[in-house]
């Protein structure tokens, strides 16, 4: 049985392009973003371990939150995440 986490996203195009997953004490930024030498979005996810985030953290733009990563754990395709 698939387990649903709630997300939080930002940038939508088909998908979300980039969201964050909480679980218990644990914060995964999930990032697809857009490749301009391929004039496209890649069809995969860059999943980093991120430290816990404020109210705040969240609330601005999100394009340098890779950044504060604590590390970068891999690649997802885009088709292993679901919706309800």
């Amino acid at each position: 049985m698939k387990q649903m986490i709630p997300i939080e996203y930002r940038d939508f195009y088909d998908v979300p392009r980039m969201f964050l997953v909480s679980q218990g004490d644990q914060a995964y930024l999930f990032d697809c973003p857009f490749d301009k030498g391929q004039d496209e979005h890649p069809d995969h996810y860059t999943v980093y371990l991120m430290p816990m985030l404020t109210a705040a953290d969240r609330a601005g733009s999100w394009l340098e939150l890779r950044f504060r990563a604590i590390s970068e754990i891999g690649t997802l395709p885009i088709g292993a995440v679901s919706k309800i």
